[in-house]
């Protein structure tokens, strides 16, 4: 459910509800990422006859699937007022966690679990101007938060992410036997590319070339026949690998500066997706 009580020490003192935007859900692009709006409605309210309360540190840690997802956040205090308040919770998002999410949404509607937390005081009787609390009482509170497949996508579209091709490709701690080699040049490529510069772009490219030809030594390419439609699907992986072994020769033959980002996420990437379907 979507509405959550806020509790202190087992007494209902207001909740919360997650509300369903009209569209999309407001959000921004980060350097890292992207940072999404939840919009949300609070009521506070002291138990019969008790000081008011001052809420703090209210946030809602998001999960899909049993993975946690992020942790969404208001960084601002509430107080216990007549009414209902409406407000929005600050979400930040990396690319990686849209791909994670993505993969385990698996074009279903948006679903969250979530665990809703935070602090409550009483403001007590201060002295002029000062403004004394009592000790915290922090609570935690279960829940679940849906939105639709249009709003999602539209979210998506608008953050410029709805076009983007998010995959991630497993990258295995323990390479099967006879492996080993393949495995420490995709490490070496990985970490060329993180360097970055021309110069780790290009190694990049290189070390995606020895790893190609370490898996020609384990597993020699398929061609196929010459007839184009009459190859097998396998036959046609073994043509992109090939394919690809020549986009990676040329590397060590050519200047630094010939080499770009786009480049070398072309080949880490093909090289990474071909090792996943092969799957050994």
């Amino acid at each position: 459910m979507s509405h959550v009580n806020i509790t202190l020490r087992g007494e209902t003192v207001g909740s919360v509800t997650f509300d369903q935007p009209d569209k999309a859900l407001g959000g921004v692009r980060t350097a890292s990422g992207f940072r999404l709006q939840l919009p949300a409605t609070i009521l506070l309210h002291p138990p019969q006859d008790e000081s008011p309360l001052l809420l703090e540190s209210l946030q809602a840690t998001l999960s899909a699937s049993g993975v946690e997802i992020g942790v969404a956040r208001y960084p601002e205090a509430f107080r216990s007022v007549i009414g209902k308040r409406s407000f929005s919770f600050v979400w930040d998002w990396t690319i990686v966690a849209l791909a994670v999410y993505e993969q385990l949404r698996a074009g279903r509607e948006p679903e969250f679990s979530f665990t809703l937390s935070g602090d409550i005081r009483y403001l007590l009787p201060g002295q002029g101007w000062k403004e004394v609390c009592s000790i915290a009482s922090t609570f935690h509170e279960p829940g679940v938060v849906r939105y639709s497949r249009a709003v999602w996508t539209s979210t998506l579209r608008q953050l410029n992410l709805r076009d983007a091709v998010l995959v991630e490709i497993p990258f295995k701690s323990d390479p099967p036997s006879g492996f080993e080699p393949i495995w420490q040049a995709l490490r070496d490529a990985r970490d060329s590319f993180d360097q970055g510069g021309s110069t780790g772009w290009k190694n990049c490219v290189t070390s995606v070339r020895l790893a190609l030809e370490e898996w020609r030594r384990v597993e020699e390419e398929d061609p196929g026949p010459k007839e184009l439609t009459s190859r097998t699907k396998a036959q046609r992986i073994d043509n992109l690998r090939w394919i690809l072994m020549q986009y990676a020769h040329f590397a060590p033959h050519t200047n630094a500066d010939d080499w770009t980002r786009d480049d070398a996420l072309l080949a880490l990437s093909t090289l990474c997706a071909l090792l996943a379907i092969r799957r050994p």
